[in-house]
């Protein structure tokens, strides 16, 4: 290995260590950085084209964890139930998780993609522990994880009917193929411990359980980010029915730059602030296709935002009152132009969250 003095060390600094070690050559039992040497005569061995193909792989990773991990665009998870006319069905097979197409990136840098839109049966996803067993269907509080798999196959007659000749084992075409899975993570404890609420403010408080530990710990990942990307939060009953499904407590957003991002994370990432006023929008918007009705916000929500939007009628103004927010709640309006919404967001979106049990003042942007 040639090694190249980058900088001039000064006279009261030491070099203690190098890593990876200093070799000559790599270590035999380091597959991800050894390739093919070509040259002519050559056999080319089942072996040598998959260390070969895992050093292309390494490398693409080692791209992809240049950017953040999550979620590109897409992949947007949502839950159904679908009626079977079968008496010997239960309710648990009656719900599935539909997916949309889109791009995620892992933690190891991964690409995981669905170029089309996918439906699982919910009871069929495996637990992240044990993939290849469905033999306990998911339950309680969990996050659906995809994750990236690799399969191999080989290219066949699949009309032909003859049996499998060793022979011709080496002029068979074998291919990996680059895929995804969904799977159950339930909640660890050891992340961060339930709340004991078991009302409608449920969703609301294990999402910003989760906002917490990341704000308190940002170097800390959450463990079902080691598995693959993270789709959604969700709660499923003991028959099998989806109570919700938060994608935005758990999704972040991937592929940016993590150059552009700030060294000191003193109050979170911006990729955070952001899940936080979209997860926001996205349970009012919900609760309105529902029927149901936002006001007061403390029969859904326990947090809220620094910065967010609420809906329009959240304030009469002709009679200088509200029902959304608490009573206790000190209340302030003023206009703004909406070229300066964005300087606001900026200036806000890092600060505590509010929390409904407690008096606090807010400001209304109009």
């Amino acid at each position: 290995m040639k090694v190249i003095q980058s900088a001039k060390l000064a006279d009261t600094e030491r070099v203690l260590s190098v890593e990876p070690e200093l070799a000559s050559r790599v270590h035999a039992e380091d597959i991800s950085v050894r390739r093919l040497n070509y040259y002519s005569g050559r056999t080319l061995t089942k072996e040598a084209m998959d260390i070969e193909a895992g050093h292309h792989d390494q490398h693409l990773a080692m791209f992809g964890r240049q950017l953040s991990d999550g979620v590109v665009y897409g992949l947007e998870l949502s839950a159904k139930e679908i009626p079977i006319d079968d008496e010997d069905t239960i309710a648990r097979d009656h719900w599935y998780f539909s997916i949309t197409p889109g791009l995620g990136v892992t933690h190891a840098g991964d690409d995981v993609s669905l170029r089309t839109a996918r439906m699982v049966r919910i009871a069929d996803i495996p637990a992240y522990d044990d993939p290849s067993s469905v033999s306990t269907p998911p339950e309680g509080i969990g996050i659906i994880v995809l994750e990236a798999i690799k399969a191999e196959d080989i290219i066949t007659d699949r009309s032909d009917s003859c049996e499998l000749d060793p022979e011709n084992f080496p002029f068979e075409d074998q291919i990996h193929t680059d895929g995804a899975r969904l799977l159950w993570y339930p909640w660890p404890e050891s992340f961060a411990s339930l709340p004991s609420t078991t009302d409608a403010r449920l969703r609301n408080e294990i999402a910003y359980a989760i906002y917490t530990q990341e704000k308190l710990r940002p170097d800390v990942r959450p463990p079902w980010e080691d598995v693959g990307v993270a789709l959604a939060l969700v709660n499923i009953n003991s028959e099998g029915g989806v109570e919700f499904v938060d994608r935005h407590a758990v999704v972040r957003q991937g592929g940016t730059p993590l150059s552009v991002l700030p060294k000191l994370n003193l109050n979170g990432t911006p990729f955070l602030w952001q899940a936080r006023t979209d997860g926001l929008t996205a349970h009012i918007q919900e609760i309105i296709s529902e029927g149901g009705n936002v006001y007061p916000a403390l029969d859904h929500f326990r947090y809220l935002p620094p910065f967010g939007v609420i809906p329009k009628d959240a304030m009469d103004f002709d009679d200088h009152t509200t029902e959304f927010f608490p009573s206790q709640y000190r209340i302030e309006a003023t206009p703004v132009p909406v070229e300066e919404i964005e300087v606001a967001l900026e200036a806000s979106a890092s600060l505590d969250p509010f929390d409904l049990y407690l008096p606090d003042r807010v400001k209304i942007l109009v």
